[in-house]
Parts: structure tokens; sequence; C-alpha cells
């Protein structure tokens, strides 16, 4: 049986606790969380805005950022990086590198081992927009970027939600590209292949353990699968 329980906030909308445990902290808005092979659970603090860390004592810490919201991009030491409201995150604890997506602009990599933060996608900080395919991702435009997986084989998939896309970016040459989706908000495509299919404000994407995709299709209120020889189905 499974049983469902707090393990972190108080039912209050504030940013509470540090230093102690969750279960008696304030948490404010959360959205993507991700745990890591320690045992440690990241969240994504939408309201105050920052990224906070439940370690396997259930002690609640802040990671990222100073609580004062900004579309700036910055970049710089975690504590220190002021960040806009962050909503999907997904790590690799092999590497060390961990990536949070902001409410609109931009894509953000922390290092695990520097606790550095810096921009990784979004070319111009506060400024949303399509753009940058086969180029660096550092010079590619996101627009409400939201959910992120990062994959076994270096892959970071990011859920570009207002330019109804998913798109990708290859850790090891830094060069992002569209996966799924022209642009175009509206539902086609079933059992063809998935690039040529329009999706609708995607919100997550997500891989099983045999490879299949999974896409948060938000505006079609569906869920789409994409097998592994890249077919797409409801």
């Amino acid at each position: 049986k499974y049983y469902l329980a707090t393990i972190a906030g108080t039912g209050a909308a504030a940013s509470t606790g540090d230093e102690g445990p969750a279960s008696l902290a304030g948490i404010n808005q959360p959205y993507g969380i991700w745990g890591d092979s320690n045992d440690n659970l990241l969240i994504c603090e939408y309201a105050t805005p920052v990224i906070r860390k439940i370690s396997s004592d259930g002690i609640i810490t802040t990671l990222i950022g100073t609580g004062t919201l900004s579309t700036s991009g910055a970049d710089g030491p975690a504590l220190t990086v002021s960040i806009d409201g962050p909503v999907g995150i997904f790590g690799d604890s092999k590497s060390g590198a961990l990536y949070f997506s902001g409410n609109l602009y931009w894509v953000m990599r922390y290092n695990m081992t520097s606790r550095y933060v810096s921009r990784y996608i979004g070319a111009v900080p506060g400024v949303e927009g399509f753009s940058g395919d086969g180029g660096p991702s550092i010079n590619a435009y996101v627009n409400h970027a939201r959910g992120l997986y990062y994959s076994s084989n270096g892959i970071l998939y990011i859920a570009d939600c207002l330019n109804h896309r998913i798109r990708y970016v290859n850790i090891t040459t830094g060069i992002i590209r569209t996966i799924i989706g022209n642009g175009t908000a509206m539902f086609y495509g079933e059992n063809i292949p998935a690039s040529l299919a329009c999706i609708h404000s995607p919100r997550m994407v997500w891989f099983n353990t045999l490879g299949v995709m999974y896409i948060a299709d938000s505006g079609n209120h569906r869920i789409r699968s994409v097998s592994v020889d890249g077919i797409i189905r409801t």
C-alpha cells in the first residue's frame, strides 16, 4: 500500500524554515521537482523565487537564488544570483550539472561542484522568441521554457511551451535543434513521424526506460507519445 504524506510545506505561501526540518518549512508555489542519486529532493519554488533542497535527512536549504525576482539571466555564485520564477528542473548527478528553466526567457545551468550558475539557453536576457536552431544554445531564443529532461546519452530536452515545440541540446556540442513541432499551435499528426506533427503549448517532456518519449500537449488536452522509431501517437 502507498500512503500520502506531506514532506515539506505548512500550507502557508511563504519561503521559511531554511536549515530546519522540511516538514516545518513554508514553501511558496512549488513547481518542478527532481531527485538526485543521493536521495536529495530539489524544488523549484516559483513565487519566491528560489530552488531549494531537501536532503536525505529531511533538512531544507536554499540552493539557488536570492529570493528577488530577476529576468536578467545573470551568471554568478548560486546564492548571489537572482532568478525568474523557476518551473522546470532536471539534473545529471554523474556530470554534476543541474538545469532549470525560468518562467519566460531562458534555461540556466548549475554546477554542483563549484555552485556556480550560468545561462545555458537564451540569447538576450529578458527577451522571449524563437530562433537559433542549428547553432549554440546560448544564442537561441525560447518562449516560456517549461519541463526539462536530461537523458543518459547527454541530450537535454526542453518543452518550449509558447513556441509549440520540443527542442533539444546536445550537451557535448552545445547545439540546439527542434525535434517536434513547427511553431503552429494546433493538433496534427497521429501515427506519423513526430517531426511532421504539430503540438500546442507543451509543458512537460519525459522518457520511460524503453526510450519512449511522453509529451504533456497542454493546449491540445492530450498526453502524446513518441516511440523509439519516431512515430507520434495519442
